[in-house]
């Protein structure tokens, strides 16, 4: 799926159960690229998706504890989109 540019996502925190819930930190996509959608629930109106880190810009500050998926030279993050955009 592709995420368009400013598109506004919420960074995962670790909650009950140890499951990814969106927390409010926030990060803004600097231009439209690639992105996963993944089967995660807890987002309540939002949908987790796998994006690589270096698309993302912070709009607030974040502790370092970004949950990464690291594969090769790549470093992807899980964040949470809004379901009702088209993403």
């Amino acid at each position: 799926m592709i995420i368009d540019r400013n598109t506004i996502c919420y960074i995962s925190e670790r909650g009950h159960k140890n499951f990814f819930y969106p927390s409010a930190n926030k990060v803004l996509v600097k231009q439209a690229c690639e992105a996963d959608e993944l089967n995660l629930v807890s987002g309540g109106t939002k949908k987790a998706i796998k994006i690589l880190k270096n698309n993302l810009i912070p709009l607030n500050e974040i502790s370092e504890t970004l949950f990464a998926l690291n594969t090769g030279n790549d470093t992807y993050i899980i964040v949470w989109v809004e379901k009702e955009n088209n993403v």
